[in-house]
């Protein structure tokens, strides 16, 4: 479903109170979104459906302080976080021309998530590639690198 529709829905039932239309689209978000779910520990988390541009994390952000859903807000942060300053400041624009923008304080936030996110990124990267010398030690594929990582080191 595209992210305008799920939006209306949303600000729709929130606004008159259908809580079916309500429920039904913020499940919908929950599936891909929600910080208390075990999904953000799998690879891929957090992300969108395939019908939502990066930028409707804007929206997102926005729903979840329009609609006290604050389990959304942590992982739509960081997909905002990962687009380009001026997207995030350009915001994302409805069929009917309206702009959607995150507030000044979510925007700031997510400068400042910015290069947390790359040295974490990079911390990742790091700890995950085996030395020279620990891939020199290990002998076959069942080994396992101190770190937890499977041997790769024949296929660096």
């Amino acid at each position: 479903m595209p992210f305008e529709r799920t939006s209306a829905y949303l600000r729709l039932g929130h606004k008159y109170q259908i809580k079916n239309l309500y429920t039904s689209m913020m499940n919908y978000l929950r599936e891909y979104l929600d910080t208390t779910s075990v999904k953000i520990r799998t690879p891929g988390w957090p992300c969108v459906p395939n019908s939502f541009s990066a930028r409707h994390a804007i929206g997102v952000v926005n729903i979840g302080r329009l609609t006290g859903e604050t389990s959304l807000i942590p992982s739509a942060l960081i997909l905002c976080a990962g687009l380009e300053v001026s997207t995030l400041a350009e915001g994302f624009c409805y069929s009917d021309g309206e702009v959607e923008h995150l507030s000044e304080a979510d925007f700031i936030t997510c400068c400042r998530l910015k290069p947390i996110l790359s040295r974490a990124s990079l911390s990742i990267l790091a700890y995950s590639m085996p030395t020279e010398a620990c891939a020199r030690r290990c002998t076959n594929e069942q080994e396992d690198f101190p770190n937890g990582v499977s041997v790769l080191a024949r296929y660096l």
